[in-house]
């Protein structure tokens, strides 16, 4: 048996070789100028992200939820001091310079300025003192805390600390669904990042103060009390046709992260001021399911 092979080229003309090998050229330079632009950084991209020490980084899209246990009992007048503390992290291809962490405090809560001298805010990584500058200002609306880290190095995440008292928030949830535990004090930051490069990026934090005891005690509280008042809340909020949609579809979690580090009290001008004891506290994120299925008919 004869097999016979067809010949792709039997038919080629001479523009036909000469249309090919100009493809052929084509293609090969454009590898070129691409192997150019990758040596030269081109391709290379800026980037600086806020996170918890082992955690992800945090979202611009939505706000992120922090419950601080206090375990300690707050009277009326007294005030409790909320820390603030995140790593900032060069997670893009080039080195930064410039980046400005901004923490902007709702007038309704006293600064860590009114309270304290300089020594309270805090750093860890590889900064010195002429790599960061800290500066604050003030509006109408809001106080400013803003750090300036002059350079910062391609996976470098230095800590930055800050605070602000907590202040009487409205209810987390409808009055018709009590949290035990939940005080009600809190406070929301609005955080703000840009870079040489980067654009400015926004994010907003809320924190809740609740009354219990370490960090296990307050993971066992948020997890069968407040996030059960969570789900009952929106089921509350939904038709039987609109929650069935969201049971099918939603892939939506609720994350949280809780802290409890020990506080202490100290006096100030006849008033009662709990401070966190300066420690590496347990930081811990748990989430669920906003949707139930036991819930679907009420």
């Amino acid at each position: 048996m004869k097999i016979q092979f067809n010949n792709p080229f039997k038919n080629f003309g001479r523009s036909d070789v000469i249309a090919l090998v100009c493809a052929i050229a084509a293609i090969l330079a454009l590898f070129a100028m691409y192997h150019i632009a990758a040596i030269q950084g081109s391709f290379q991209k800026s980037n600086v992200e806020i996170a918890f020490e082992g955690a992800p980084p945090i979202r611009t899209d939505k706000t992120t939820d922090i419950f601080v246990s206090s375990n300690v009992e707050i009277k009326k007048g007294d005030s409790i001091f909320i820390p603030i503390e995140f790593n900032l992290k060069n997670s893009g291809d080039r080195e930064l310079d410039n980046v400005v962490l901004s923490f902007a405090f709702d007038k309704q809560g006293k600064h860590s300025s009114s309270l304290f001298d300089e020594s309270v805010y805090t750093h860890q990584g590889m900064m010195t003192a002429q790599n960061l500058r800290h500066e604050q200002s003030s509006t109408d609306e809001f106080d400013y805390s803003n750090f300036t880290v002059t350079k910062l190095n391609i996976g470098d995440s230095p800590m930055i600390g800050e605070g602000i008292v907590a202040y009487k928030m409205p209810p987390a949830l409808p009055e018709n669904l009590p949290v035990l535990g939940l005080s009600g004090l809190g406070a929301t930051v609005k955080i703000q990042i840009e870079a040489d490069n980067v654009a400015k990026k926004t994010f907003m934090v809320d924190y809740r103060i609740a009354t219990v005891g370490n960090i296990d005690q307050l993971t066992d509280w948020y997890t069968h009390y407040y996030a059960k008042a969570v789900v009952i809340e929106k089921r509350n909020t939904m038709s039987i046709a609109s929650y069935f949609l969201k049971l099918v579809f939603s892939r939506e979690n609720k994350t949280a992260y809780l802290v409890a580090p020990e506080f202490r009290s100290i006096s100030v001008n006849g008033e009662t001021e709990w401070l966190p004891v300066k420690h590496d506290a347990i930081l811990r994120a748990v989430s669920f399911k906003p949707y139930s299925w036991s819930l679907l008919f009420g």
